[in-house]
């Protein structure tokens, strides 16, 4: 039996709570200036409400941060590796449960090259009810990520969305 394993692992970087502080900044500049917004002379946010919005959008960017960080947290103490098998591959997701896919139920696959997240791998299974993404970045190396790639567009032979 041929098995390949790959580590995956996803990344949290302190940046992504940047937009959180700017709209927060924002939210308490307009709040002790007592600021409204306008564009071309068009009232967008009144005094009091201009302070609101930014300040609720940076507890929502803040809540995402710590979202992502949870999440990244839970990847980081799944010791599990993604297993390569013949017939079926299997993946960790969350901190302790783990995913079997066998390659038949699998109908779509997509490579998608996002400029913002980069490129990534999407799996669509049992007649696009499951969802799965596999982002290069997280993945120890580029040639590993390579590797996964093909291997997955070798074994998967019941897509739809091949030309």
């Amino acid at each position: 039996m041929n098995t390949k394993t790959f580590n995956y692992k996803e990344k949290f970087s302190i940046w992504i709570f940047t937009p959180a502080a700017v709209f927060i900044a924002v939210a308490i500049y307009a709040f002790i200036e007592k600021v409204s917004f306008s564009y071309r002379g068009n009232m967008v946010l009144d005094y009091p409400i201009s302070y609101y919005v930014p300040g609720i959008l940076g507890v929502l960017f803040i809540a995402y941060g710590f979202y992502k960080f949870i999440k990244a947290s839970k990847s980081k103490q799944n010791q599990k590796p993604i297993s390569l098998g013949e017939t079926s591959m299997s993946f960790p997701k969350g901190s302790s449960d783990t995913v079997l896919l066998n390659y038949s139920t699998i109908n779509e696959l997509w490579v998608k090259d996002d400029k913002d997240d980069g490129e990534s791998i999407i799996l669509y299974s049992e007649d696009s009810k499951n969802r799965f993404e596999f982002f290069a970045e997280n993945f120890d190396s580029d040639s590993k990520y390579i590797d996964f790639k093909t291997y997955l567009e070798k074994v998967c032979t019941n897509i739809t969305n091949r030309e």
